[in-house]
């Protein structure tokens, strides 16, 4: 009578105890790609010789490492929106300091300037 146990532990000893614990550590997922998307892969992966399975997992790493897409728009923006200087900085605290009816009237104010101006 065979068990489950004497083929484990036969395919822990073939193949040594660290390969197997590497397959165990690993999972398998199934993707569905468009066939233009995997032409490209395919492509890629020859580039440097490797398998798509290898190029798909380097590209998820890079940009799990890199941050997504938003998170990069984000920083963009953020960097993009920040003071200038510290006239900036200091309108911006008081800015924030108003209730919202100040700003209402603060928006209404800045508003007025801008047609004057845009009629002169």
């Amino acid at each position: 009578m065979h068990s489950t146990l004497g083929v484990r532990n036969r395919y822990f000893s073939d193949f040594g105890y660290y390969a197997a614990m590497q397959d165990l550590r690993r999972s398998s997922i199934t993707v569905r790609l468009g066939e233009e998307l995997l032409h490209a892969l395919r492509i890629e992966a020859a580039k440097r010789p490797q398998s798509v399975n290898a190029e798909i997992v380097q590209r998820l790493e890079e940009s799990l490492k890199k941050g997504s897409l938003l998170t990069d728009a984000l920083e963009e923006f953020d960097r993009d929106n920040a003071p200038k200087d510290s006239e900036e900085r200091a309108l911006m605290k008081i800015f924030r300091g108003m209730t919202a009816q100040e700003k209402a009237v603060l928006k209404a104010l800045l508003n007025g300037f801008i047609n004057a101006r845009d009629m002169v």
